[in-house]
């Protein structure tokens, strides 16, 4: 019986230490987006002064799959798809290097925003129990950071009051604090 207890132990420590391989997948997405603003700009003007540049700049990246964009009243998007198992960190730097070296764009545009796309899944749901909300945050702040401190990338916490301050004061019909010459309109300025 004892041998028996061993052998669940040692398996049951095997799985553990395998469990955030499987419970955590790590995978990744193959594309990069290139962001433009130009505020007031029609359309029209984004697509030819902005997007087709670009575009004709990007079209020869490394392991590139397809390339769309859309352009609209003041922005331009263009996606980039590349080949599956492509080094997304050198695409990505890739993708910098070229727009950063594009400079025919309007002067009143702002900089183009390169960014790799980054897919998050729900994998759990974690349920918290407490008697009082602070109860509650302090312990979703420390599952959360613990959770952060092991390699999870993203985690969002739900279901929590977001904090007030209420100032409770006696006011006299004037509108002035009773003890002090004070202005109720002046008085919340900094806290709003």
């Amino acid at each position: 019986m004892n041998i028996l207890m061993a052998i669940i132990l040692i398996l049951g420590y095997t799985v553990l230490l395998r469990i955030n391989v499987q419970f955590f997948p790590t995978f990744s997405i193959d594309f990069v987006t290139v962001t433009t603003t130009w505020p007031g700009a029609a359309a029209e003007d984004v697509e030819q002064s902005i997007t087709n540049r670009l575009e004709l700049e990007l079209k020869n990246v490394d392991n590139l799959k397809d390339i769309t964009s859309t352009s609209r009243l003041g922005s331009s998007v263009i996606i980039l798809e590349f080949q599956s198992g492509t080094n997304m960190d050198d695409a990505t730097d890739e993708v910098e290097n070229i727009v950063s070296l594009t400079k025919d764009l309007p002067e009143d545009s702002d900089e183009p925003v390169v960014s790799e796309v980054k897919r998050y899944e729900t994998i759990a749901n974690l349920i918290v129990t407490g008697t009082t909300l602070d109860q509650l945050r302090i312990l979703g702040n420390e599952f959360r950071d613990e959770l952060l401190d092991r390699g999870i990338g993203k985690i969002n916490i739900a279901g929590l009051p977001i904090k007030k301050l209420r100032f409770k004061f006696p006011v006299v019909n004037s509108g002035r604090f009773e003890c002090h010459s004070i202005r109720l309109d002046n008085a919340f300025g900094p806290t709003r």
